[in-house]
């Protein structure tokens, strides 16, 4: 494990040792407290990873850390749709 967290490709958090120790990780179901590592798919492909916490009133749902509350890293990504490239073969495939 790294001492700071890490961005990989703008999408992927690598956790520092202390945030990946501290973090459960799966889709936490209902009113599950604690802090959590959540993959994002877009089909079968995971399109990114982040940490958050489920607790108080955000316990439902969970909020988003901006910043590893451990090593102070910017560990935050805009959040990317897979872009579809339109070529003549997919087109034709299309009926278009």
């Amino acid at each position: 494990m790294a001492k700071k967290c890490t961005v990989l490709d703008e999408r992927f958090v690598e956790p520092c040792k202390l945030l990946a120790e501290a973090a459960e990780y799966g889709n936490p179901r209902g009113k599950q407290k604690g802090v959590y590592a959540w993959d994002l798919h877009i089909g079968r492909e995971r399109s990114r990873t982040f940490f958050g916490v489920k607790s108080g009133e955000y316990v439902e749902r969970g909020i988003a850390f901006n910043f590893c509350p451990f090593c102070g890293e910017k560990i935050d990504a805009p959040t990317y749709a897979r872009k579809i490239e339109h070529s003549p073969a997919n087109a034709n495939a299309k009926g278009e």
